[in-house]
């Protein structure tokens, strides 16, 4: 009636975390009442929940209405937290999904005006580009203050551009990086967008922001505000680094 094994019930009066209401002393045989099966329900409960046995077992002995609550107030806490990472998970999960999917269809080396929704990112501090200095350095750094202000990095990274013309300055050295995370604080705004898909390792977009450029101005388009470049196919689905493919975007108005 219960709906758990045999095997499973006994494991339970092995580990004193659930006893039967009485054992025949002949055969060995468990006997459990009616009332039993709502409790041993909510011990599967708690071990699903990942409660210790040792922790049933102690509050099995002791308990009372007090300690049972104060076990349920402190588990249920824990899950809430386990549930945020889970939804965390699929977050990233369906955002490297959608993007992989965008990168199998790209046209490489091609441009074109798409229409967007808006999307939700998080910036990090201004980034510091020195002479002589690896270029990986601002990066680096912002992977290491990523903690302190929220970010998470298992969202896939890209890189900002304050304008169109400091983006054709410095292609390959953003003025910030960000973390696409759905749930983030800054947005990109929703509209008509001018992308280019290119083809090549980090910060090397080949030709494109020069057939951008040209495309933009061959149809009378005004270019506004950020530039975004992200990689969305990259080392997590490319083996060979000058495969990568990078989307750089930027909102743009029909001049009439």
């Amino acid at each position: 009636m219960s709906g758990i094994s045999v095997t499973t019930l006994r494991f339970y009066d092995k580990e004193n975390i659930f006893k039967p209401a009485f054992r025949d002393s002949e055969n060995g045989y468990r006997f459990y009442t009616l009332d039993q099966i709502v409790t041993v329900n909510f011990v599967k409960t708690l071990l699903f929940a990942k409660v210790p046995l040792k922790r049933i077992a102690h509050e099995r002995e002791i308990r009372t209405p007090d300690s049972i609550g104060k076990l349920i107030d402190e588990q249920y806490d824990v899950l809430e937290k386990q549930k945020q990472l889970i939804i965390n998970a699929q977050d990233i999960l369906a955002k490297r999904k959608t993007l992989i999917e965008r990168g199998k269809k790209a046209q490489v080396g091609t441009v074109q005006v798409e229409n967007w929704r808006e999307k939700s990112y998080t910036i990090g501090s201004p980034t510091n580009w020195e002479k002589g200095k690896a270029f990986y350095n601002p990066f680096v750094t912002f992977c290491k203050e990523a903690k302190n202000k929220g970010i998470i990095l298992s969202f896939p990274i890209g890189g900002i551009h304050k304008s169109w013309s400091n983006f054709l300055e410095a292609t390959g050295e953003p003025e910030y990086f960000f973390s696409s995370d759905v749930k983030g604080q800054s947005r990109v705004p929703a509209g008509e967008y001018l992308v280019g898909y290119a083809q090549g390792f980090y910060g090397n977009f080949g030709d494109i922001p020069k057939k951008m450029d040209e495309f933009s101005k061959k149809n009378k388009l005004k270019t506004i505000g950020n530039v975004y470049s992200l990689y969305i196919l990259d080392e997590l689905c490319i083996s060979d680094i000058d495969k990568y493919v990078s989307q750089i975007a930027v909102m743009i108005q029909r001049e009439k």
